[in-house]
């Protein structure tokens, strides 16, 4: 596509999955605070099809308290901050 295309696109997928690891730590705390089993809970989520696979294996991270950095906390900063510009500039906003 055009210039520029791949490189927006590459915000967004990482957009989406920044927001996928944090619904899925407020989903553990929550469900921590409510007293669920949090592994039964973790392998029903694991089971649907909303899961992607990423997803699915930073749940398990969180499970087994293994937060060493998958991806640099100011990068995924920096493109949340991109994306979010995007769609500042977005033509139907206007």
């Amino acid at each position: 596509g055009p210039i520029g295309q791949g490189a927006r696109t590459k915000l967004l997928v990482n957009a989406f999955f920044a927001t996928q690891v944090a619904a899925l730590a407020e989903l553990v705390t929550t469900a921590r605070a409510s007293q669920l089993d949090v592994t039964a809970f973790a392998t029903v989520l694991s089971t649907l099809p909303v899961m992607s696979p990423a997803a699915r294996a930073a749940l398990e991270g969180m499970l087994a308290q293994r937060f060493e950095p998958q991806f640099p906390v100011t990068l995924v900063e920096k493109d949340l901050g991109y994306a979010t510009a995007l769609g500042d500039t977005h033509p139907l906003l206007d």
